[in-house]
This record gives C-alpha cells, sequence and structure tokens, in this order.
C-alpha cells in the first residue's frame, strides 16, 4: 500500500470510529463538496497539496503565542500551525485546520471525532496519556514564574502570594494541587488575561510555559520591567514529558505515521526554519 492510500485508511479509521463501513469510506473517499461559511470555532485554513490527498482535521488553539495566535482575519497563526502544516505535507494529507474554543473541552471533541488530531502544545501528561494517545514529542520547555523586576520572592515559602494561571491549563492544575492552600490563584481564561492582572497589581506572579511568557510578554513592550523569577519547573508528574500531537486513544497507526513525519520534518532541516521564525534557542530539548 503506497503512502497516499495508507492515510486514507488511516484518515478513516482516526476520523470514523463506529459508523457503518460502508458510509465511512464514502466520507473519506467523496469529492469536496462546495466550500461553506467557517462555522463558530473553526478557521477557513486548509492545507495546500494534491486534491485528491484525504482530509484530516486538526484542531488548534488560538491563545498560547507564539505556538498559536488568531490573526486579525481569524485564521491561527504561530509554530502549532506551521508544524501542523509541515507535518501534513510529509505525510501527504490535506488538513483542515480547526480552532479549539475551549481548551478544556480538545480532548473531549478529539474523542467524539471533533478532529483527527491536536497541535495544540499539549503536555503530554499521565492523566492525558490515559486518555488519549500521544506521538513523541515536538517540543519541550519548562514552566515558570514570571513577576515585576526587583521584586523579592521566597520561593521556599510562598504564602499569601496572588497567583495568575490560565484557567484549566497544567499551571492551573500545579496550583491547585501543591499551592493552593497557602496562596492565592487567580484563574483567568486566557494567559494574556493572567499577564494583564500582574500589570495590574492584581496578582504578584504568573505561572506559564516559560516560552509563551517569554516571546508572548516578556519581549514585548508590555513586558517591559517584568522578568523570570523562580525555579524552572519540569516536573513529569505535572508537565509531561513535553509536548506532542494527541490522537483517538488505539489510533497506534495514525500516531506512528505521524512520529515518522516529524522526524522527517526534523531530519530535513525545516524543524529549525520554523523554529527560528520564533525561537531564538533550542525550543526541541534534548
Amino acid at each position: 500500500m503506497n503512502s497516499r492510500n495508507l492515510w486514507a485508511a488511516l484518515v478513516f479509521v482516526a476520523a470514523i470510529g463506529q459508523p457503518a463501513l460502508a458510509e465511512a469510506a464514502g466520507k473519506v473517499m467523496a469529492k469536496p463538496a462546495a466550500k461553506a461559511a467557517p462555522a463558530a470555532g473553526e478557521t477557513s485554513m486548509m492545507t495546500g497539496g494534491d486534491p485528491k490527498w484525504p482530509v484530516a482535521k486538526v484542531g488548534l488553539d488560538g491563545t498560547f503565542p507564539p505556538f498559536s495566535t488568531v490573526d486579525a482575519k481569524g485564521v491561527v497563526k504561530g509554530f502549532d500551525p506551521d508544524m501542523a502544516r509541515a507535518i501534513c505535507e510529509q505525510m501527504q494529507v490535506r488538513c483542515k485546520f480547526m480552532r479549539i474554543d475551549n481548551m478544556a473541552d480538545a480532548i473531549p471533541d478529539l474523542q467524539a471525532g471533533k478532529y483527527d488530531a491536536i497541535v495544540a502544545s499539549m503536555s503530554m501528561t499521565a492523566w492525558r496519556r490515559s486518555q488519549v494517545d500521544f506521538t513523541n514529542k515536538y517540543y519541550q520547555p519548562p514552566a515558570k514564574f514570571i513577576a515585576k523586576e526587583g521584586t523579592k520572592i521566597d520561593f521556599a515559602n510562598l504564602s499569601g502570594q496572588r497567583i495568575a494561571v490560565q484557567r484549566n491549563s497544567l499551571h492551573d492544575k500545579y496550583l491547585s494541587a501543591v499551592l493552593a492552600a497557602k496562596t492565592t490563584v487567580l484563574r483567568y481564561q486566557t494567559l494574556e488575561e493572567a499577564e494583564a492582572a500582574l500589570r495590574a497589581a492584581k496578582a504578584d506572579l504568573v505561572l506559564g510555559d516559560s516560552l509563551a511568557l517569554q516571546e508572548g510578554f516578556l519581549s514585548t513592550k508590555d513586558g517591559r520591567g517584568y522578568a523570570f523569577v523562580g525555579p524552572d519547573l519540569a516536573s513529569e508528574q505535572w508537565f509531561g514529558s513535553g509536548a506532542g500531537i494527541a490522537v483517538r486513544k488505539g489510533d497506534t497507526a495514525l500516531r506512528d505515521q505521524i512520529n515518522q513525519a516529524i522526524a522527517k520534518v526534523r531530519a530535513s532541516g525545516q524543524y529549525q526554519a520554523i523554529a527560528n521564525r520564533y525561537f531564538a534557542f533550542n525550543i526541541y530539548g534534548s
């Protein structure tokens, strides 16, 4: 079976689940329908390639710069969609990018078949691994705190500190389990809102992904006068073993094919070319 036919089979397996085989095959192989207006929660972005290639639905976040952010036209841009596009090209698959409205719903929506894969900077924690299958990592940063420059904070005793965090993120789960008893955890829908609370002196600290904090805040005008403080947080229990692409539990063939594509993107130099657009350091890790 050639790679194109193999991918048609894989997308079929990933997208269908239990419906009848004949109906499913029709959905996979049918000619594309006339283009409709994008629905809420998805972009109008379809990757290029041969129109005969099968189509896969890829969930993307839009609230996590520089990994993903939404432009004025509603299109998700950043490291994650660029990587997703490169992977799709390696697989000879046309990918339909769909914006995830709420990351708390991402895994249930994947399980329900709304997406075939999620490329949304998802850290591979033990709990998430119990719900979905992950590819190999495609990058691995630590979690960090930021605060106003010059702030004196005793990280051995954070009692009374107000810590802002993105709601339902891994950082939120860590704070809730480890520090909530002695600190005030302030939860916001987006990381940008958490950063705004720090600037408004409503919070003493923000906890988040180090790269997102660096590129989306500290390196911007709004981030002047703020800096990383405290230790790197990299416990696999809380923060996983890097960011991977999520597929439905049991979709091992799809997972393995994505792993092959990630390896090819890295070996070809395309990975570094993409990373250089966003980062001045090694985003992949060791």
